[in-house]
Order: structure tokens, then sequence, then C-alpha cells
């Protein structure tokens, strides 16, 4: 943000849009992860809330899959067979687990090795 406001520097279009969405994937992450230690806080308290819904496992995972950072997307491989029932979750804490466990795959996986996912 504060490149983007430096009075010394004009910047084209192209490259501020580029800087914000930065800026804005950024804020998304830590506002997830300030999520992430309420819950951690709820939970150790013992006033966690869960709200349970019918909802696909791959739904979920493409979720997670566009939200997690570094993206994985070019080297994710999801096996779900067609009749996998619908799970009775917590879409919000479920996808967030989702896109940990993708995003620590990504991370401490080699940069070519595909990161798969199967149920069964």
């Amino acid at each position: 943000m504060t490149t983007l406001l430096a009075e010394d520097v004009v910047w084209d279009s192209l490259t501020q849009r580029e800087f914000l969405g930065i800026i804005s994937n950024e804020a998304d992450r830590l506002s997830k992860l300030v999520n992430d230690l309420l819950d951690m806080s709820r939970i150790e308290s013992g006033n966690l809330d869960v709200n349970r819904l019918e909802c696909s496992l791959g739904d979920l995972l493409q979720r997670a899959a566009q939200r997690a950072y570094p993206s994985p997307l070019d080297r994710l491989v999801v096996n779900l067979p067609g009749d996998l029932p619908q799970l009775y979750v917590d879409p919000q804490r479920i996808e967030a687990v989702l896109r940990n466990l993708i995003e620590n795959a990504a991370k401490y996986s080699g940069d070519n090795s595909p990161i798969m996912i199967s149920a069964g």
C-alpha cells in the first residue's frame, strides 16, 4: 500500500490494479487467519458454534483450492467417486481445514509434484 501512495512515482493503471489485487488477496488471507485464531480460542473455551449444512465434498474442495495460497490449481488432482454421499458439516470450517491441507501440500511438496486428493 505504501508503494502505491508514494508521491515520487507515477503508476500506470495496470500496475495499480496488480498491486490492488495483491493487497486484496493478502487482506483476505489475514482475515481468514484472524478468524482461524478466533475459532481456536472458541474451541479452547468451549464456545464454538457449529453450523451444519448438507454439502458436497467436491464443492468444498473446489472452493478451498480456489482460495488456497499459494495456488495449487495447476497441479491439483481430485478423484472423487460420483456416488459419494453428501456431507453434513459446517462448510466454512471444513473448507478452512481443506484449504490449510492444500496450502501445506503446495508449500512443502516439490514445485512440480502433483497434489492428489481422493475419497472412496
